[in-house]
């Protein structure tokens, strides 16, 4: 019995742990995006502030296709999910959920100048961006390329007899967006973009530190726990 207290003890900890920082890291982006000046491209290269806002229009020279509405993005994320097996039914062993994403490099354009938005491989965080979610009746010619690119199984088997769905969050050429980017003069300015959002970067802020509070409450109740235990 003490060792199962102890594991459970340390379970808890673990967890009140894990909370914390995904709240002390949405704190930070908060502040991040509260800190942001708004500034026009043409004068980013004088502005004062390390931390800036230009908002403008998504340009692309080679625009990605997303998966689901087939439009011409720069970045886009896909969550495709199946429903959990029936009784009788066979289980897999894998996994029920699927997130695939994509992007390309872009400019964001406000009229006076453009900012160009290097992602090197990796996804900006996007808030705010316009999403699509529908059933999956029938994968088209690009879900079942890239359901194939990841799955180990042909995707029609992970699909079959079971309700498949699918959300896409994207980022579209000519939104008008907020980019938030850390400004740094060195040997040269660096411009590193850490956040993209069709919203209001200091709304977006609030939302994160609201959220950040809720899982600091959950990561306190765990913290908690874990000191009854002792």
């Amino acid at each position: 019995m003490p060792v199962l207290l102890t594991l459970l003890m340390l379970g808890c900890l673990l967890l009140g742990a894990a909370l914390a920082l995904g709240a002390l890291s949405d704190v930070r982006h908060a502040l991040l995006l509260w800190r942001a000046r708004r500034v026009s491209a043409g004068a980013i290269d004088h502005a004062g502030a390390s931390v800036v806002d230009v908002r403008g229009r998504v340009h692309a020279d080679d625009a990605l296709s997303s998966p689901l509405s087939a439009q011409r993005c720069v970045q886009w994320q896909l969550v495709v999910s199946r429903a959990p097996v029936k009784p009788g039914q066979h289980k897999d062993g894998l996994s029920d959920v699927l997130v695939l994403h994509e992007a390309r490099p872009f400019w964001v354009d406000d009229g006076t100048g453009r900012v160009r938005v290097a992602v090197q491989g990796r996804s900006i965080p996007l808030s705010e961006v316009r999403s699509t979610s529908q059933p999956l009746v029938k994968l088209t010619p690009a879900l079942d390329a890239l359901l194939s690119a990841r799955l180990p199984v042909p995707p029609a088997a992970w699909c079959h007899q079971r309700e498949v769905s699918a959300v896409e969050s994207a980022l579209f050429v000519g939104d008008e967006v907020s980019l938030i980017a850390r400004r740094e003069l060195r040997a040269r300015l660096s411009i590193e973009p850490v956040h993209v959002t069709l919203g209001r970067p200091r709304v977006v802020a609030l939302r994160l530190a609201m959220r950040a509070a809720v899982v600091a409450g959950f990561a306190g109740i765990f913290f908690a726990v874990a000191q009854w235990l002792r």
